[in-house]
Formats: structure tokens, sequence, C-alpha cells
């Protein structure tokens, strides 16, 4: 993987939308709902440890569908 972008169509449509972006970038910036709830969210080690939970705490039955009778 190279990390290139393929724009089909010719690159116009793409530069109008990054120059777009960029002359709207305060009004987005100021309006945008994820920007103002992610200031207020908490980073508690108590709040860590239930992410963790709830993304890697999967149970035997999802790797039973494609590790060995071992789950190896």
């Amino acid at each position: 993987m190279r990390g290139d972008i393929e724009v089909l169509g010719g690159k116009r449509p793409l530069q109008q939308l990054i120059a777009a972006a960029y002359a709207n970038a305060d009004s987005f910036m100021r309006n945008n709902k994820l920007m103002r709830v992610l200031p207020k969210q908490s980073h508690t080690e108590r709040k860590s440890k239930q992410d963790i939970h709830s993304h890697y705490d999967l149970g035997n039955d999802f790797y039973k569908l494609w590790l060995d009778p071992t789950l190896t």
C-alpha cells in the first residue's frame, strides 16, 4: 500500500472541494457537532476500561467462527 488516491474524472472537482473546505474552515469548525462534543468527553481510567471491554471483549463465539477448535 503506497497511500495513493486515484481520482476519476479529473482533478478539478477535487481541487474545488478542497478550496471550498478551506474557505469555510472557520464556519465548519464552529458549527460541527463533533467539535462541540469532543472537548466535553472525559478520559478517565474507568471510562478507558469500559471502552476496552466493549471493543475487545468479544467472547469465544466470535473467535470460533474463524479459528480452529483450540482457538489458535
